[in-house]
């Protein structure tokens, strides 16, 4: 028999992309120290991409590990794995 919480699991996700763009604005701004707009994020299978150049991207690159870790804290229900 189909076990119900393994087929729920996919409803505790977060449907709205806006509302997942600012709260992965909003923790990577908190984390950098940098303000991050959430126009500037895009999420798309569990990758999260970040428009930004120069200092800021290599800061992600530095803190992707630390940014990854606050991102399964603040948004545990989410399915983000990687930071470009």
């Amino acid at each position: 028999m189909l076990d119900l919480s393994r087929f729920l699991e996919k409803f505790k996700k977060i449907k709205n992309p806006k509302l997942e763009r600012e709260l992965v604005a909003r923790v990577v701004s908190k984390v950098l120290g940098i303000e991050i707009e959430h126009e500037d994020v895009g999420v798309k299978e569990g990758v999260v991409v970040i428009k930004k150049t120069g200092k800021i991207k290599s800061e992600l690159y530095l803190r992707k590990q630390e940014i990854l870790k606050h991102l399964k804290i603040e948004i545990p229900h989410s399915n983000i794995r990687e930071i470009k």
